[in-house]
């Protein structure tokens, strides 16, 4: 049925004139579980094609097979080594399946259409009626654009529209005696997808102070690397790195459309087992109480931070503090305090992390964004009918009761997990998410026959590994070389209590404590006196701590392993214990 196929569709495709196409599928692939790779024709010209994650669940809906006809509705074009790929956003299935080819074996072809064919009606990629602002131009028409996920490091010829979600804090670091600065951002497109922006240096001072959160942008070039997954919180492989090529132009109001910003909530009841994880989480609650705005001393060079606390409720009645910082309680919150003295006020709260501060705390990073009352936002609706509806006089409950806490080695709680509760045979899946226990445990020994230590950037918070170069010692985070370093902790020592042992993991704060001398201490008298540093590290053993212990499935070289590591250790307070057993006997 050839009259399905729109005669010349390959070219008008490629020239960026055609609107609604129709091509056969002369060869299918399923490139991964949410891509396909085809190659379309017209029967006269073919051109190879990608599908985006809708139009692949679509193609599996519509039982798509080689020789059927595709309509293309929306799509891109993606130059990649001299030939042109469409990459398909969104299509309909015409026929699942034809006999055969419209033409028999028809040439595979690259036409060289040029795609300034439609842009000669007054699209250019910067119009010279543009109105500028700053930097940072307004784009005077819409043109062709990529999706976010069909963006890959080996093509540089790209556009994509988005929107800013996160704007962070400009860093400033010493680079070769120069103060550099970075600025990172992240992007949402039309299709939902994220990814995680990082501006350097010159783009910094070209685009920080212009590119604002919650406006749109069209963002051309730039340098794709894949993502760092230890440290990522987006759902993509790749990190989008400006460069000195990259241009930014705002999109005219109204052009993209709004785009709901994806939530990830977990409970307040469910917080206990975010302590210690890195990866940012989501939350939402009623805010009971807003502080005054106070600061606090940055350890490192003295400077001030501003801080804001809130008393944040959900509807299970738990409460929890968390601490806004900076921008977020000079600016964001500062209309917190008269909103909960005048009304209901929720807040939706994305990226923060869980600290075991009085049980449990929240604290926000430099990407966290704060909703006051949002829109068309279900569970923020649902917290404020409860609430309205009698939650307000319902008596609450800490949502860190009976968690351990940080302060002093206290535990509210009288239950503790043995270590070879810790160790149960069936290991959990790697792709699980991390458990917490409370443990007291004795140390036996500590390993030395490996190193106890590495050797950290000097500069204060960063802490990154530095190597040693020529009497010097160069961190990759800062690009930089310094003449000395710092020693952190990363020790393993053997525990025990009256049910086996256990190997456990310790960081620098943990290990000093057991220790009892730093790093850079321990460091000198190994260096000095090999014989007195083990003597050191054995006379430190038979010490008993009450331990946060974290306990993760990992798996290397293909193997699965539990890997115990301690979230917090504090030294014993025997007066505490004997309060605990007592409450734990009288419980009987």
């Amino acid at each position: 049925m050839a009259d399905q196929v729109t005669h010349g569709g390959v070219a008008l495709l490629l020239s960026d004139v055609g609107d609604k196409v129709c091509l056969q599928v002369t060869k299918m692939e399923q490139a991964s579980a949410t891509r396909m790779k085809l190659e379309l024709s017209d029967g006269k010209a073919k051109v190879n094609a990608v599908t985006s994650s809708d139009f692949n669940t679509v193609a599996q809906e519509a039982k798509l097979e080689k020789y059927g006809v595709v309509m293309l509705t929306k799509y891109n074009i993606l130059e990649q080594g001299g030939e042109k790929k469409v990459i398909v956003v969104e299509g309909s299935v015409v026929e699942a399946q034809l006999n055969e080819e419209v033409c028999e074996k028809p040439a595979l072809v690259t036409p060289t259409f040029k795609r300034e064919a439609k842009r000669s009606t007054g699209e250019s990629a910067s119009p010279p009626s543009a109105a500028k602002i700053g930097s940072i131009r307004t784009a005077s028409n819409t043109r062709r654009v990529q999706p976010i996920g069909a963006l890959n490091p080996y093509a540089n010829s790209w556009t994509i529209k988005a929107r800013v979600t996160s704007k962070g804090e400009p860093r400033s670091f010493n680079s070769n005696g120069q103060q550099r600065n970075l600025l990172n951002i992240e992007l949402i497109d039309e299709e939902g997808t994220e990814i995680r922006c990082t501006l350097w240096h010159e783009s910094v001072e070209k685009y920080g102070a212009d590119i604002q959160q919650g406006k749109a942008y069209y963002i051309s070039k730039g340098r794709l690397k894949p993502a760092n997954q230890k440290y990522s919180t987006l759902a993509n492989a790749y990190e989008l790195h400006f460069s000195a090529d990259t241009t930014v132009e705002e999109v005219p109001e109204g052009e993209m459309a709004a785009v709901k910003v994806a939530y990830s909530f977990v409970g307040f009841e469910n917080l206990g087992a975010q302590i210690g994880s890195r990866a940012p989480f989501d939350v939402v609650g009623v805010v009971q109480a807003a502080g005054e705005l106070g600061t606090v001393k940055r350890k490192s060079d003295g400077g001030e931070l501003f801080r804001r606390d809130l008393t944040l409720l959900d509807a299970n009645s738990k409460t929890v503090t968390m601490t806004v910082w900076n921008k977020l309680a000079t600016d964001e919150t500062a209309e917190l305090p008269s909103l909960v003295a005048s009304g209901t006020t929720v807040v939706a709260i994305k990226g923060v992390r869980a600290s075991d501060y009085n049980g449990v705390s929240l604290s926000t990073l430099g990407r966290t964004v704060v909703s006051i009352n949002p829109k068309e936002l279900p569970e923020a609706e649902a917290l404020r009918e409860w609430f309205e509806a009698g939650g307000k006089s319902a008596p609450t409950v800490a949502a860190g009761a009976g968690l351990a806490s940080a302060n002093k080695g206290s535990r509210s709680d009288t239950s503790l997990t043995c270590l070879k509760d810790l160790q149960p045979e069936e290991l959990a899946a790697a792709s699980a998410p991390p458990e917490y226990f409370s443990s007291l445990a004795t140390v036996v020994r500590f390993a030395t026959q490996r190193a106890m230590w590495y050797t950290a950037c000097p500069e204060g918070g960063c802490n990154k590994k530095v190597t040693e170069e020529m009497g010097s010692w160069y961190c990759e985070a800062h690009q930089q070389s310094f003449p000395n370093c710092k020693r952190r902790y990363i020790a393993s020592m053997q525990v025990m209590d009256h049910s086996g042992t256990a190997w456990v993991n310790t960081f620098n704060e943990q290990a000093e404590l057991a220790l009892g001398i730093s790093a850079d201490e321990a460091h000198e008298m190994q260096e000095q006196d090999q014989a007195a540093f083990q003597a050191h590290v054995k006379s430190k053993s038979w010490q008993t701590f009450s331990l946060r212990v974290r306990s993760k499935t990992e798996e290397y070289q293909g193997e699965s392993r539990r890997r115990l590591t301690a979230a917090n250790a504090n030294a014993m307070d025997w007066g505490m214990e004997s309060r605990r057993m007592l409450a734990a006997i009288k419980a009987l």
